[in-house]
C-alpha cells in the first residue's frame, strides 16, 4: 500500500515533465541542492592530512560537515545495482525472450550478479519458480507471522524489555509496544499522565506502570505502525537520561549513554527516516511543499477538475 501511494503521488508529478530524463534530472538537482546525499565523508587518516594543509573557513567546514553523507563511491554503487535489478525485473516480465538469448542478453544487458543468477535457467522457469517461491514464502508469513522477526524502532540510548523497545534523547522518549496481532484504532485506549501509563488492548490490559520521572501529558501522543505495534511519543518534564522508561523495568547504565551519534550510526531504515524528518522540516521552514501537501493538492485538483464534480465548470 505505501508503495502504490508513493508510486501515485510520483506519477501525478511526472505529469509536469515532458520525458522521464527531465524527472530523473530534476530528482538529482533535488538531492544536489536539498540534501547531502553526494556529501562524501572523508576517513579520519584524510582529514587529518587536510587539517594540516587548510586552516580559516575552509578547515571549519571540513571538521564541522563530516559527520554527514557517505562513505565514497557507495551511492553511485548502490544505484547501479538498484538500476540493474529493477531492469532486469522488467525485461523478465516484458521482454524474456532477450534473457533467453545469449547472444541478445550480451548485446543489450550489461553483466552483472543479477544477471548472472538466471544465465542459465530458461525464462518460463524462471518465471515458474519465483511464483513457487512467492507461494512459499506467503504460507510460511501465514504460519510462522507470530515469530517472524520485526522491524522495531532504535534502541539507542535506550534498551527493551520482554513487553516493549525505548530509545530516548535528553527530552523525549519513544516506545514500541509491538502486539503481534491487527490493531485497529477504536480497540486501543492509552492514558496518560504526568506519572503513570495504561495501554488497553481489546479491552486487555497490555502495558502499564509509573514512569521514571514527570511527563508532559499534553506533549505525548501515540500512533498505530504497521497495524501490529503501537508507538508512543513521551515528552520530558526535564531534560536528563533515564535509566528506565517504567519503574521496576530493566535499566540501563546512564554512563554509558551518547550524547551525539552520527547518522551513519544508524541502519539504512533508520537513516531514511531521520532525513525524511529533517528535509520536511527544511521544507516546511522555507515555505516549499512537502510530499505530503503535493499529494493532498493532487488529489483535491483530481476532484475539481472530475467530470460530474460540483466545483467542475
Amino acid at each position: 500500500m505505501e508503495r502504490e501511494k508513493h508510486e501515485n503521488m510520483l506519477m501525478a508529478i511526472a505529469r509536469d515533465f515532458n520525458s522521464i530524463d527531465d524527472l530523473i534530472e530534476t530528482f538529482l538537482n533535488f538531492l544536489e541542492n536539498k540534501t547531502d546525499y553526494f556529501h562524501v565523508m572523508l576517513n579520519d587518516k584524510d582529514v587529518e592530512i587536510l587539517s594540516k594543509k587548510y586552516d580559516g573557513a575552509i578547515l571549519k567546514n571540513l571538521l564541522n560537515n563530516n559527520n554527514c553523507g557517505f562513505k565514497a563511491h557507495s551511492r553511485e554503487q548502490l544505484l547501479i545495482k538498484s538500476f540493474r535489478k529493477h531492469q532486469i525485473n522488467y525485461i523478465m516480465r516484458k521482454q524474456p525472450y532477450i534473457i533467453e538469448n545469449e547472444e541478445m542478453k550480451n548485446k543489450y544487458l550489461t553483466s552483472c550478479d543479477e544477471l548472472k543468477k538466471v544465465k542459465y535457467m530458461p525464462i518460463t522457469e524462471h518465471i515458474n519458480m519465483k511464483k513457487q517461491e512467492s507461494s512459499s514464502k506467503l504460507d510460511s508469513d501465514v504460519h510462522s507471522s507470530n515469530i517472524a522477526q520485526e522491524n522495531h524502532i532504535s534502541i539507542w540510548n535506550g534498551g527493551k524489555t520482554d513487553k516493549y523497545y525505548w530509545n530516548q534523547a535528553l527530552k523525549e522518549i519513544n516506545l514500541e509496544l509491538p502486539l503481534n496481532e491487527e490493531i485497529k484504532p477504536n480497540d486501543v485506549n492509552v492514558q496518560i499522565t504526568n506519572t503513570n501509563i495504561k495501554i488497553y488492548h481489546s479491552g486487555v490490559l497490555k502495558l502499564e506502570g509509573m514512569f521514571y520521572e514527570e511527563v508532559d501529558k499534553q506533549e505525548c501522543v501515540w500512533s498505530i505502525e504497521d497495524k501490529k505495534k503501537i508507538i508512543i511519543y513521551l515528552e520530558k518534564k526535564r531534560e536528563n537520561w533515564w535509566p528506565c522508561v517504567i519503574k521496576g523495568d530493566t535499566e540501563i547504565d546512564t554512563k554509558n549513554i551518547e550524547s551525539k551519534k552520527n547518522l551513519t550510526d544508524f541502519d539504512e531504515k533508520t537513516q531514511g527516516e531521520i532525513r525524511k524528518f529533517l528535509l520536511e522540516q527544511r521544507m516546511k521552514n522555507e515555505g516549499i511543499p512537502t510530499p505530503e501537501d503535493l499529494r493532498k493538492q493532487t488529489m483535491i485538483n483530481n476532484v475539481l477538475s472530475s467530470k460530474g464534480s460540483t466545483f467542475d465548470r
